[in-house]
């Protein structure tokens, strides 16, 4: 994201106290902190948060994003969190309940604490969802912010799930602050969100004023304190991987690469411990990638010349040995004929089989020089099946009315498991069902566990 960049720092980091606690701290009613943020669309826009009024230890935040103006009231010590005891958005108002007990202990921010339990919301008298949580705080880190240089922050990761919706929350509180200065925040819909302090106004009204550190805290020490060791080798992405311009998890994303596609590694690099890869991307960018998400590229063997050697012509003058030798001379022109009078539109390499055509499909694919939706296509014309998309579509138009609101968690539940009642043995062909589930996976349209029930089901029927 453009207005922020991460410079982590053993000398910013020295500078911590030596205590491994810290303290949420109370943020001063009226104070109105603005973010700059971006969506998975590429959506720019802008959020205020307004600190309404703070009771026995609950803070109540108007939030306004220029379309909608909602509210949430919650614990200081969940400020980091998705976690609150109310909340109105589009006018509607959730509560959740049951929240445990030793998750107030949040609060003192002690890094490597973990919590984890379940939470009940309620949306309305008959909505009520459990969400299980799972709240660790990672550590402490510098990051740089445009309008404020070098912020001290301790990292929050939250996870929580319900059904097969999962979201994830990766924030950054500043005790200056007293407010999170940067989060990221992604779910199971493939929605992506990040969020950047652009500016904090006190409760006077007036800006709070930067404090910058001299240009020199800009990124290009770290290069210094990351060594990059060269080196120059085609390795694979085994799993859907961010690139980032830095070798840190908290680094802007540059480029997104899938799984199963090729990777020029130009360099690699250890940050925290962790091992990173430097990839060459198009034209003359660069960027870092994860090392546990590339590994070595497996030899790949090319099946087509085979077949080659079986079926070239040479046994055919073979079989004619008994005669005179001047024959043998005149045959061979006429044994190469055929190949110069091939019709327009042939070939004179052999026939390709089915499973060597969907391999090659699939290297296409995962080289990246066909999109995903080409390559199904393509799957179902070799194999003469009915397109399988119509499904596909279905359950992204209810992932899409999910996330724009237009649905809530029991709607948007039940509407899937609508659409999933048709993938059964009894509608349609088993072997068709496996070919489709396998595209609804691979389009993280279903969850792993759906698919392996409807998968064993369809494998019972044959």
């Amino acid at each position: 994201m453009k207005n922020v960049y991460f410079v982590i720092s053993v000398a910013c980091l020295l500078a911590w106290p030596t205590a491994a606690t810290a303290q949420v701290q109370a943020p001063a009613v009226g104070t109105e902190y603005s973010f700059d943020c971006q969506s998975s669309g590429a959506t720019n826009f802008t959020e205020t948060y307004r600190i309404e009024s703070i009771n026995g230890g609950v803070v109540k935040v108007a939030v306004d994003n220029g379309r909608r103006k909602n509210w949430y009231e919650k614990p200081l010590a969940f400020l980091p969190t998705t976690l609150m005891y109310k909340e109105q958005i589009g006018g509607k108002v959730h509560e959740m309940r049951d929240i445990p007990d030793n998750f107030q202990q949040l609060g003192a921010l002690e890094i490597g604490a973990k919590f984890e339990g379940y939470v009940e919301e309620r949306r309305g008298f008959w909505n009520r969802y459990v969400w299980r949580y799972k709240i660790s705080v990672l550590g402490r880190e510098t990051i740089y912010n445009r309008a404020y240089g070098d912020l001290k922050v301790i990292a929050i990761d939250e996870q929580r799930y319900v059904e097969t919706y999962t979201s994830e929350l990766r924030s950054y509180y500043a005790p200056r602050f007293r407010f999170p200065v940067f989060w990221t925040y992604k779910d199971a819909n493939e929605s992506r969100i990040e969020c950047t302090l652009a500016n904090m106004r006190s409760a006077t009204g007036s800006s709070v004023a930067a404090v910058r550190p001299a240009p020199k805290s800009a990124a290009a020490p770290i290069i210094e304190r990351t060594p990059i060791e060269p080196m120059e080798r085609l390795m694979m992405v085994t799993t859907n991987a961010n690139v980032r311009q830095q070798p840190s998890t908290t680094a802007p994303i540059t480029a997104r690469l899938g799984a199963g596609s090729d990777v020029r590694v130009i360099g690699r690099t250890t940050s925290k411990g962790k091992r990173w890869y430097q990839v060459a991307l198009v034209g003359d960018q660069k960027g870092f990638v994860y090392g546990a998400l590339v590994s070595n590229r497996p030899s790949r063997v090319t099946a087509a010349p085979k077949p080659a050697a079986k079926t070239a012509p040479a046994p055919k003058p073979a079989a004619a040995a008994p005669a005179p030798t001047k024959t043998v001379t005149r045959a061979v022109p006429k044994a190469a004929a055929p190949k110069a009078a091939a019709p327009a539109g042939t070939t004179d390499r052999p026939a390709v089989t089915e499973p060597e055509r969907l391999a090659q499909l699939d290297d296409l694919l995962k080289s990246g020089l066909i999109t995903r939706a080409e390559h199904a296509a393509k799957v179902a014309e070799i194999r003469a099946e009915q397109p399988v998309g119509e499904l596909g579509q279905a359950l992204r138009a209810v992932n899409r009315n999910f996330r724009l609101g237009k649905l809530n968690p029991e709607q948007f539940i039940a509407e899937r498991a609508k659409i999933l009642t048709k993938i059964n043995p009894t509608d349609m062909d088993p072997k068709k069902g496996l070919v489709l589930l396998n595209q609804l996976l691979r389009d993280k349209l279903i969850s792993q566990t759906e698919y392996g029930r409807k998968r064993q089901l369809m494998i019972d029927a044959i």
